[in-house]
């Protein structure tokens, strides 16, 4: 399976596009490979199964929603440059979080995604889907976005091992900088697909809405690969909540009225100094 993560220019790609959100209208197919990434490239996506949809939920911490999770998905069947139409399938995902006017990150905290990977058949592969010893998801900046995201896996359908089915668990994570190994997961949404490889076509996908708790899926091989007897590195801890991680910010009108209470009070105390 490659994966379509190194994106340069997701503004350039929607720039270049006729359609607005991540994927092109079907009157532009097929697309270019680096268009999704760069603008420029070989042809690429030669058909979309599934229209591009919008999966939206709120991210709350507690009893307050602090901001929404929102991709654009779809999945589709392509090829690679040189190979024949149609001869690899897979998915694309793209959008991320961004906060309510009335919520931000907390002084000393930080967000990202951390995100589980896992096949049905092929080489049944189940990790933590990072390239490095942090467990996080490559980070992507998303134009409108305060935590970007982007994944597009893709199979060749002549591979010699070929899963019949993949799927993902990602989660959105914070933590305090003071103690970088602790994350908090706000929550997560499952999504993936399946794979005809006889009749090269993805037949099924899906995108479930942002939400807790979190499942075996992200929690085990996170366990396995970065808690205490970790395989990748040793001392992570993921815990489901938001900690601390979070604060309101003030409402104009309020910031107003405490302006002109302090005004106030240091008039009284200019006048009472008198």
């Amino acid at each position: 399976m490659k994966r379509l993560m190194g994106i340069a220019s997701m503004a350039a790609f929607c720039a270049a596009s006729a359609y607005a959100g991540l994927l092109p209208a079907a009157a532009d197919l097929p697309k270019q490979f680096d268009d999704i990434q760069t603008g420029t490239g070989t042809d690429w996506v030669d058909k979309y199964i599934l229209a591009p949809q919008t999966t939206t939920a709120d991210a709350r911490c507690g009893d307050d929603v602090i901001g929404e999770v929102s991709v654009e998905w779809a999945t589709f069947t392509g090829h690679f440059p040189g190979d024949p139409a149609n001869s690899s399938g897979g998915m694309l995902v793209r959008g991320g979080f961004k906060f309510k006017n009335n919520f931000k990150i907390k002084k000393g905290h930080k967000m990202a995604w951390v995100q589980a990977y896992k096949e049905t058949g092929g080489a049944a592969t189940h990790t933590i889907d990072t390239s490095t010893n942090p467990p996080f998801y490559p980070q992507h900046t998303v134009p409108g976005y305060d935590v970007g995201y982007f994944d597009g896996p893709v199979d060749a359908f002549a591979n010699a091992v070929v899963p019949t089915a993949i799927d993902f668990e990602t989660a959105l994570v914070c933590w305090d900088e003071k103690k970088p190994k602790d994350l908090f997961a706000i929550g997560s949404w499952l999504w993936g697909y399946t794979i005809d490889k006889p009749n090269k076509t993805i037949p099924f996908g899906y995108n479930l809405i942002f939400s807790p708790p979190l499942t075996g899926k992200l929690k085990d091989p996170f366990v396995a690969e970065f808690g205490p007897a970790g395989t990748r590195d040793k001392g992570w801890t993921l815990t489901e909540g938001c900690d601390d991680c979070f604060e309101p910010v003030p409402e104009p009108a309020t910031l107003l009225a405490m302006g002109s209470g302090l005004a106030l009070m240091a008039l009284r105390r200019r006048k009472s100094s008198k």
